[in-house]
């Protein structure tokens, strides 16, 4: 488990930026997941954090094309061309900021529903 440190940092490491935040997204979903029988944690999906993760980059992905298409477009229909692209990566982007806060919204309440459950629940 990455540090307190790496949790922030991790973020501002070009490259770095990519995974281990999403490693460390999963891990804290992972361990925030329901106690079952015998204290031991259910099975939660990932689809959330992952769509959510994914739409992220790609629409990050999709800024960078876009840059590149804009600089280099040399007539009209370039540079239309390359805002559809940056459209793209704006929705994108907006779709993943619904899911950012579906994720948030869904972890506090696993995270709730462990705290009010106890370190332990009945077999």
């Amino acid at each position: 488990m990455p540090t307190r440190g790496w949790a922030i940092g991790s973020w501002f490491i070009p490259l770095v930026h990519l995974f281990l935040p999403f490693r460390i997204c999963l891990q804290i979903w992972m361990a925030s997941a329901p106690l079952g029988p015998g204290a031991t944690p259910r099975r939660v999906s990932t689809a959330l954090p992952t769509v959510w993760w994914a739409l992220w980059a790609g629409s990050g992905l999709a800024y960078a094309v876009a840059d590149q298409m804009f600089k280099r477009a040399e007539d009209p229909e370039a540079w239309r061309n390359s805002l559809a692209v940056g459209i793209l990566a704006d929705a994108l982007m907006a779709a993943a900021a619904v899911l950012a806060i579906l994720f948030v919204r869904k972890l506090t309440a696993m995270q709730h529903a462990r705290t009010i459950s106890g370190p332990y629940t009945a077999a």
